[in-house]
């Protein structure tokens, strides 16, 4: 990301400019750094703020430039001194830093490069320095604890369920949902244990049911839900929070016999 500007006179003042060639990021605003001012720039919506800097760098001292992308920053460094390991030269490289919006960065997206050429400007044919940066950036961002929660329902009598598709004893099966903040954007699905690919709402009949002709089926806010379809809770709160299922019997289309049904669900929360 940087080289040197060389056969320069020991201690001499170099006048440069930074030509800026980055595509892909928008200024957002000024940060104050360290008694300078720093344009802060953008490359999506949710991505953290970057700040450019030229760092010319002698062996006795350091000089940072703040760098704009609008255009050419210009500036001056100094040549190593006399006597010195780098007399007579002066290293150049491009830094960035990374800045928080303030809140939560869910995703960050792809930066782009960040790339320009530094250049001499006294004699207009001095030295130049290509600089360019690919950065990875990956995003930790924080989650939520869903609670497990299991249910008894009632015992049904056989003429609760006479017919095919009769359903009995609905009962509340919540699940808690604890938040480490508020402004966290998450989306739900459900799906059954027994059998992950399974479309409906009506869970596999798990180890140990001895039942026939009948179904769990799981609901969300008093519909049936559908195993394997997202969707969005919405925005989280800090602390704890509810989301509303419940459970039920349903008739199914074999023979009617008494016994136990067990059945198993899994709950899945993405973020972004």
């Amino acid at each position: 990301m940087g080289g040197k500007i060389a056969s320069c006179n020991p201690g001499e003042r170099i006048p440069l400019e930074f030509i800026p060639s980055m595509v892909g990021l928008d200024y957002v605003r000024d940060v104050p750094i360290e008694g300078k001012t720093y344009p802060a720039y953008g490359w999506e919506a949710s991505s953290p703020l970057v700040i450019f800097r030229l760092r010319g760098g002698t062996f006795a001292a350091r000089t940072h430039l703040p760098l704009k992308l609008d255009g050419p920053t210009h500036g001056y460094f100094y040549a190593g001194g006399k006597f010195e390991p780098d007399q007579g030269q002066a290293t150049l490289s491009l830094q960035y830093a990374l800045i928080s919006r303030g809140g939560i960065v869910m995703s960050a997206g792809t930066p782009p490069m960040f790339s320009g050429t530094s250049r001499r400007t006294t004699p207009s044919t001095g030295n130049r320095v290509s600089h360019a940066h690919r950065l990875t950036l990956r995003v930790h961002s924080p989650t939520c604890t869903l609670t497990p929660r299991a249910a008894n329902l009632q015992d049904a009598t056989a003429a609760l369920l006479a017919n095919e598709g009769d359903t009995a004893l609905e009962q509340d099966v919540d699940v808690r949902m604890e938040c480490p903040t508020s402004g966290i954007h998450v989306e739900l699905t459900l799906s059954d244990a027994g059998n992950a690919a399974k479309a409906g709402s009506e869970l596999t009949p798990a180890k140990g049911s001895t039942a026939k002709g009948v179904s769990l089926q799981l609901l969300r806010s008093g519909s049936p839900v559908q195993f394997n379809q997202k969707w969005v809770h919405g925005t989280s709160t800090k602390g704890s929070q509810v989301i509303p299922l419940s459970v039920r019997y349903r008739r199914t289309n074999a023979p009617l016999s008494s016994g136990t049904i067990i059945g198993e669900a899994i709950l899945k929360a993405d973020y972004r």
